[in-house]
């Protein structure tokens, strides 16, 4: 719980990322990806011309210091506020465990997710718009959550969205972006969402971004999709420990020894 109770202390402001790594995972749908295991930049059957149902990638951004949130951003031709028509966007799910919602493939209870961030969507919005949210607690309570039916073949493509049980334990804002074409997606994350440019092109893309403070030595997954689940974005990542200072000092003085051990006698 303590993961995810500094999210609520955050309102999302849209920043440039440095670097971010790829952390999304494959789907088990689609030919066309890119990147590892076929998703990055995946377009899925049927979502072209057009792209308005597909989804990219999500990727997690580092800190510029130590201590401060990661952004978790996903990426997509799907309009994550508006929705498409009148399919409707989905919440976030997160889950902290070794194997996340790989525990439980969905016959019941939370499926595996121990927090969700209950979207408010509001239709569509200028980029640069807040998104508000709940921060949800689904670990332990009973929880209804709404799925996304038996027509889909993804793999953990549910739930898409939150409907009641658990404890709200906080609160916060995601950040929505609208991008003209994949050049400028590119452009904002540099080095994230390669290969999204040669393969989409000139098409309205959108980000949806949330910032979070892991502990150390976690695990993370994400999980979003819309209500007809026509495409998921699925990522784990894992947050190294960090040597506390005192830890670092005797790793130093560890390795001046044995450089003093090779010394040569004079």
């Amino acid at each position: 719980m303590l993961v995810v109770l500094a999210v609520a202390v955050v309102v999302m402001a849209h920043v440039v990322p440095a670097g971010a790594d790829n952390i999304t995972m494959w789907d088990g749908y689609g030919p066309l990806g890119l990147g590892p295991g076929g998703e990055w930049a995946e377009v899925e059957p049927d979502c072209f011309p057009g792209w308005g149902w597909d989804l990219i990638g999500v990727a997690a951004t580092a800190p510029a210091e130590p201590g401060d949130p990661w952004q978790i951003t996903f990426a997509g031709g799907y309009n994550f506020a508006a929705g498409n028509g009148d399919i409707e966007s989905g919440d976030i799910f997160l889950a902290f465990s070794e194997d996340g919602p790989l525990d439980n493939p969905g016959d019941s209870g939370s499926w595996g997710y121990d927090m969700v961030l209950d979207m408010d969507w509001s239709g569509d919005m200028p980029s640069g718009s807040p998104i508000p949210f709940n921060i949800i607690d689904i670990s332990s309570d009973l929880v209804d959550l709404l799925l996304v039916g038996e027509s889909i073949n993804h793999p953990w493509a549910d739930p898409y969205r939150w409907s009641s049980g658990g404890t709200v334990v906080g609160s916060g804002s995601a950040s929505f972006q609208v991008y003209d074409n994949a050049a400028e997606l590119e452009a904002a994350f540099p080095g994230d969402f390669e290969g999204a440019n040669s393969l989409i092109g000139d098409v309205t893309l959108y980000t949806l971004s949330f910032e979070f403070s892991p502990q150390e030595d976690s695990v993370l997954w994400t999980h979003f999709t819309m209500e007809c689940g026509n495409d998921i974005l699925l990522g784990r990542t894992e947050f190294p420990a960090v040597p506390e200072p005192s830890t670092i000092s005797l790793l130093f003085m560890g390795c001046l020894g044995l450089v003093l051990r090779k010394r040569p006698r004079v």
